[in-house]
């Protein structure tokens, strides 16, 4: 299926749930019954449900998308909470610092 040029739908159909039940208000708990199950299966202690909507910001963020398009993805009205979301690696900040010294570099040697 290709997503190209496709529109987000303008309301939720609860056929495009993973979930159906979870369309209708109903089915938190057992949602998260079963990801805690599968969270102490896999060893990763209490992750939750919404530590992933970080993960997906701060991947995002540090691949190269902007802040606003990513706070669009993630629903968010505010930049501000996009930033909040968006938590960048040491490596990360590590490399675009060197990356800024070698243009700095290159600019003073001309």
């Amino acid at each position: 299926m290709s997503w190209e040029g496709a529109a987000l739908p303008s309301e939720r159909d609860s056929g495009a749930f993973v979930l159906a039940s979870y369309a209708y208000g109903k089915g938190y708990e057992s949602m998260r019954y079963c990801w805690r199950a599968a969270c102490a299966d896999a060893g990763l202690g209490r992750l939750r449900l919404h530590d992933l909507r970080h993960t997906v910001a701060s991947q995002a963020v540090m691949s190269g998308e902007n802040p606003p398009l990513v706070g669009k993805i993630l629903g968010h009205r505010r930049h501000q909470t996009t930033a909040g979301y968006a938590h960048l690696s040491d490596a990360h900040l590590v490399e675009a610092a060197e990356r800024i010294g070698c243009i700095i570099g290159q600019t003073m040697k001309k």
